[in-house]
Parts: C-alpha cells; sequence; structure tokens
C-alpha cells in the first residue's frame, strides 16, 4: 500500500508543471477595474482557438480578481481574419484602497487531450492603487 501512495504521488507530481514568473510592477487607478493579463493561444495549422486556462488560486490583500472570456481577431499570418477567445484578468482595488498590493494568481490548463496532466502559469503582480 506504501509503495502504491508512492507511485501515485509521483505521477500526480509529474503531470503538474508550474511556470513562475518575476512580479511585474505597475500602477493602477483606484476603484477602477484594470486588465492585469490576457491569455490565448491558437492552432496555426486548423486556424482555431485551444483550450483557455481555468482560474486556480489568487491571493491579493486589498483588492480582487475577476474573469472574463472575450475574443479577439487574428491579425496576420494565413489565419489572419480569424476569431478566436481569449481569458482576460483583472484587478479591482478595494473601495477607497490607495497604497501597494502583491497579487498572485495561478492559471491551469490541461496538458493532454485526456486532461491527465496539467500546466499550472504563476502571475505575480506588484500594483501600485494611486
Amino acid at each position: 500500500m506504501k509503495k502504491l501512495l508512492y507511485i501515485f504521488t509521483l505521477a500526480l507530481f509529474s503531470t503538474t508543471n508550474f511556470a513562475h514568473s518575476e512580479a511585474i510592477t505597475g500602477d493602477v487607478k483606484g476603484g477602477q477595474k484594470t486588465l492585469i493579463y490576457n491569455y490565448s493561444k491558437y492552432d496555426p495549422t486548423r486556424c482555431s482557438g485551444m483550450a483557455l486556462p481555468k482560474l486556480g488560486t489568487v491571493k491579493t490583500e486589498n483588492g480582487k480578481i475577476t474573469t472574463r472570456i472575450s475574443t479577439q481577431k487574428l491579425d496576420k499570418g494565413s489565419c489572419k481574419g480569424r476569431v478566436i477567445k481569449s481569458l482576460e484578468v483583472f484587478y479591482t482595488p478595494n473601495r477607497g484602497f490607495k497604497g501597494k498590493d502583491k497579487v498572485s494568481v495561478i492559471l491551469t490548463s490541461s496538458r493532454y487531450v485526456d486532461g491527465t496532466g496539467h500546466t499550472s502559469t504563476k502571475l505575480k503582480y506588484n500594483l501600485n492603487v494611486k
């Protein structure tokens, strides 16, 4: 049983990847929703959009994170003019807050068609709310 648990744990961690990024620093306006990340990916051989990641863990002390699915038109190559979906991530500071906020967001995507593996991207921001 102990050996089986070890193999399961090893399999779980071997199918999950974390891509870590350096923190992005920027200014945002108080009381306003601000787009902080936009993700889209497409297959150029079929000119079709690929699966969008799912929102995972969110940490912020002085605001909230929301997402929205939107569309964008491809502007170059053989897929020019095709419309694909994108995931937009927004930050909105708490009402009346001014100052610094550290934000981290984890987005998780399936790695394989059958969903057995996942890739996670950790986004980190140091925001100055003015």
